[in-house]
């Protein structure tokens, strides 16, 4: 097996709020508690180094998002403003004071084209960077929900945005226009936290406070379809593996790959003492990234999941229990050439 890139670890008393990898590049991005981001680099033979620290919000910088080319890295703070990181000049290029008129809770992208953003009064705001990714600029602001925005998702093909509340509700967003809420869902009786596409963008998957995966058919967003509860506490993020398969965090400690429709646990990938705020998928599918309680971001082996398995059903775990997935080969390859790392020496 190759080197897993070593863990970076800020301390058990600076919680990680988020986390994020460079769409092209072997960058990671975690934002803290007492307001700072850091950028890093994670290498194939197990080492990291840090390219890039600063502490640019009063407050607990809750979300970080990197653009869609890669040049820069917005984050979001409980201090309601919205930062802009310039990469290759290693600065930040623009502060947007009270971009939400309350604490920012989670960032998204759409494509090249818009940010988005939500707060804890259940705010949705868009905002247009194709212009000047350095400068966003507000293109509308609506409010339909109830409670804190937890996660979004960005289906372009339906030029929507899906964003989950801890209101129990699902809201579908047009992006077009001043903005129009397309559908929301009725409430679930329970907090969404996390949210992907599935299935050939037939199927919306939402994770739940309760450990519930809830899930919708895309276009009749009323009510759910089907709920998988598997999970014994929160599903707190989702990672949409492939068009059957999704990876989840849970409050429990434990990383999963999960099959949906039919519903099945396929194994465990990562377990923590803590619970885990955040996975993300590297641009490579070679890694999965994590953080937790512990104040450390780490990585799990991912290639494996990506492979195409000829001989059927072999290596398939039991569905009832928690089986680490170990012992596989390893799977897609890094792509060798020029990094991002030469825009920040």
């Amino acid at each position: 097996m190759k080197p897993t890139p070593s863990d970076i670890t800020f301390g058990d008393d600076l919680h990680i709020h988020d986390i994020a990898l460079h769409p092209k590049s072997d960058v990671a991005g975690a934002c803290l508690v007492d307001g700072s981001v850091h950028l890093f680099a994670y290498d194939n033979d197990g080492a990291q180094r840090i390219l890039f620290s600063s502490r640019h919000h009063s407050d607990a910088c809750r979300s970080i998002v990197f653009t869609f080319c890669g040049n820069g890295l917005y984050s979001a703070s409980k201090d309601q403003s919205i930062a802009v990181l310039d990469l290759n000049a290693q600065v930040v290029v623009h502060q947007g004071k009270n971009a939400h008129s309350s604490p920012i809770n989670v960032l998204g992208t759409y494509e090249h084209n818009l940010l988005i953003s939500g707060d804890d009064e259940g705010d949705v705001s868009l905002w247009d960077v194709r212009t000047n990714w350095r400068q966003p600029s507000i293109s509308w602001t609506q409010h339909e929900n109830a409670d804190y925005i937890s996660d979004f998702c960005a289906v372009p093909e339906q030029f929507h945005v899906l964003a989950t509340s801890a209101d129990g509700t699902l809201g579908v967003w047009d992006i077009r226009g001043k903005g129009s809420l397309e559908a929301m869902s009725d409430c679930v009786e329970d907090e969404l936290l996390s949210v992907c596409v599935i299935k050939g963008g037939k199927k919306v998957i939402c994770g739940s406070q309760d450990g519930v995966l809830v899930v919708f058919s895309y276009g009749d967003f009323g009510d759910y379809d089907d709920r998988y509860p598997g999970h014994p506490q929160s599903i707190e993020s989702l990672i949409a593996i492939d068009q059957d398969t999704v990876c989840t965090a849970s409050s429990d400690g434990l990383i999963r790959i999960v099959q949906i429709q039919p519903n099945k646990l396929l194994g465990v990938i990562g377990q923590y003492d803590f619970p885990v705020e955040r996975i993300r998928l590297s641009h490579d599918k070679q890694w999965i990234a994590s953080c937790a309680h512990d104040g450390a971001v780490k990585f799990w082996e991912a290639g494996y999941l990506f492979e195409v398995d000829d001989e059927d059903d072999d290596a398939e775990a039991d569905e009832n229990s928690d089986t680490p997935m170990t012992d596989r080969p390893n799977g897609l390859h890094p792509p060798s050439g020029s990094s991002f790392f030469a825009g920040l020496d």
